[in-house]
């Protein structure tokens, strides 16, 4: 359904579409960042940490998913979320 809603929509729209997709992603972040700040803290250590492995030489959806999840065992080994709040 989405190859065919694409293939159907000008190319403006398209394109717009991809950066909405970011500010959706923004969308969910800042709320977040706002109420605790190792949240805040760890939003912006993966802009740094992207940044710097940008030209590593492998594909950008991989090294999206390899800092994803370097960057969420470091932060559950360094805050670990308490007991209750595991409901």
């Amino acid at each position: 359904m989405g190859i065919i809603a694409g293939n159907s929509l000008p190319t403006k729209i398209v394109a717009s579409l991809s950066v909405a997709l970011y500010g959706m992603f923004l969308a969910i972040i800042i709320p977040q960042a706002k109420k605790d700040r190792i949240v805040g803290v760890l939003v912006v250590v993966s802009f740094l940490l992207s940044y710097i492995c940008k030209d590593i030489p492998i594909s950008s959806g991989t090294r999206t998913i390899l800092l994803t999840i370097i960057i969420s065992m470091v932060a559950a080994i360094i805050k670990p979320r308490k007991k209750e709040e595991n409901v």
